[in-house]
């Protein structure tokens, strides 16, 4: 086992730390850092002309005066200092966004791919998607400081494996690695429900001390955490997973509250209910079957959010996927004061995965280059 180098962690973790004080501050001064730091001066010098010279940041006038009719120079995050891709893979579609160093969205794609893709299929495709993405504003691929790609299932953010993902019938497959050679930039990987709560933390303004929730009723159940600006993993990458816990008689939650399993449930009575408007539809019409069905999707899901409240107590808990969009006007009365629907799940992922690719490259960049 190596010893940790303290200087250079102490420097990297001034690097990322200045960087941050710049991104929700600006603009703000070399002073007002060194005041907030407790930094010399000189090291702030340092650091930000580190900052400078890699094109993250960069300097405006500000309209506070130091005295004598001298204004304070300024701090900005440079917008094209850096530029990310992010991407999400559903069973059938990648969705992918470009986002540039403030976090703005400046293009969005999408591209069909057959259902049990291999992972040379999905190199290839998000080869092609971020190629058109940077085509499409005329950003030289030397700009690309990283691609995030948010997968359904159990994956390991440190490593860039995906451990178990069972809408993709992966096992134990390294995604990051590959895809980062291809494209020569740095590559992360993150559970599809915790890019989406990430995008979804930075679309609503929520800062650090705002604990947020992500519960995703779909064609999965899963759930995602932050807590103090930090996702929240579990030991083995699987928190969040809460399809099979058991609730009665031998089923589970996904069997009260998943799109298929409502589904099938309805056939059994109706063959000809194929999808989940069906199921509206014969709700609305009051069929004693579907109003049964329904009530218990509301029950169930009255259940899973009173465990969220009491064990989480979020700031703020977002709802989303298909059963929660479809039923919304149903399951609102039940749900709590802080809680929201979101909808677009998918370009959510995406610009959620391309967040945690920011972060990601920055650090890498950080250690290894300022």
């Amino acid at each position: 086992m190596q010893p940790i180098n303290t200087l250079e962690h102490i420097r990297t973790y001034n690097k990322r730390y200045v960087y941050e004080l710049i991104q929700s501050n600006q603009p703000i001064s070399r002073t007002s850092i060194a005041q907030m730091t407790d930094m010399s001066p000189a090291s702030v010098t340092r650091v930000v002309a580190r900052l400078i010279e890699k094109g993250l940041v960069e300097e405006s006038v500000a309209t506070a005066s130091l005295g004598r009719g001298r204004k304070a120079v300024g701090l900005n995050i440079s917008k094209t200092g850096a530029y990310l891709v992010g991407v999400y893979c559903s069973r059938t579609t990648v969705y992918a966004c470009l986002i540039d160093a403030t976090d703005t969205v400046l293009a969005e794609v999408k591209k069909e791919i057959k259902p049990g893709y291999t992972l040379n299929d999905l190199a290839y495709t998000i080869m092609v998607l971020t190629l058109e993405l940077l085509r499409q504003k005329q950003i030289p691929k030397e700009k690309l400081r990283g691609v995030g790609i948010g997968i359904p299932g159990i994956v390991s953010f440190k490593d860039g494996i995906v451990h178990r993902s069972d809408v993709l019938g992966w096992v134990d497959v390294q995604v990051a690695k590959p895809i980062a050679d291809m494209l020569n930039c740095e590559v992360s990987i993150e559970n599809d429900v915790n890019a989406c709560l990430m995008g979804e933390r930075v679309k609503r303004g929520l800062g650090d001390d705002q604990d947020a929730v992500y519960l995703m009723v779909d064609k999965g159940l899963g759930m995602a955490m932050c807590a103090n600006g930090q996702l929240v993993r579990g030991q083995d990458n699987s928190a969040g997973e809460l399809d099979r816990i058991p609730v009665e008689a031998g089923t589970a939650l996904q069997d009260h509250l998943l799109e298929k399993y409502l589904i099938a449930r309805a056939k059994k009575v109706d063959l000809n209910i194929s999808s989940l408007q069906d199921l509206k539809e014969a709700y609305a019409l009051r069929l004693y079957w579907a109003v049964w069905l329904i009530d218990g999707l509301r029950s169930h899901l009255r259940t899973v959010l009173g465990m969220i409240q009491g064990l989480c107590a979020p700031y703020a808990l977002i709802l989303g996927g298909s059963v929660i969009e479809c039923f919304q006007e149903m399951l609102l009365p039940d749900m709590p004061a802080n809680a929201m629907i979101s909808s677009d799940f998918q370009n959510n992922a995406a610009y959620g995965a391309a967040i945690c690719a920011q972060k990601h490259s920055l650090q890498a960049l950080f250690e290894n280059e300022l």
